[in-house]
């Protein structure tokens, strides 16, 4: 049976290699999902939901997930999923898995351009740095 959290901003809803519990419906207020190096991916908000990864790919959860804003939660339990899962079309249960392989990778690769970003932000520091002592 689903259950209703309220939680304030600032909140750790799960971590990411956390065991999936279930899938959250936001029904109001503000979510980042983050990745273990604390890099936003997204914020969602009011009638989306998140969480349901874990319970499609794997138990473990993939990103972190933190309330924005004060926030009303629905968990939607992974035995209720699980069930709604298993009964749907196995074309849907395919289609489902693919997305969500998909959108794990390309959390992945988000999250790699960020650090390579980063590298590049802070190389480019020092060859300022530098310059600058050559130019006195």
């Amino acid at each position: 049976m689903a259950s209703q959290q309220e939680l304030p901003a600032g909140a750790t809803i799960y971590e990411a290699g956390d065991v999936s519990k279930g899938a959250y419906l936001i029904q109001s207020g503000k979510v980042d999902l983050m990745t273990a190096e604390n890099f936003r991916l997204v914020t969602l908000g009011a009638g989306e939901m998140f969480g349901e990864l874990g319970l499609v790919i794997d138990d473990f959860r993939s990103v972190t997930a933190v309330t924005r804003t004060d926030c009303t939660l629905i968990l939607i339990p992974k035995k209720t999923l699980e069930k709604k899962f298993k009964t749907a079309d196995p074309a849907i249960r395919g289609i489902f898995r693919s997305v969500g392989i998909r959108l794990r990778e390309a959390n992945r690769q988000k999250d790699e351009l960020r650090q390579a970003l980063d590298r590049v932000q802070k190389n480019n520091i020092r060859l300022e740095q530098e310059l600058e002592r050559y130019k006195r």
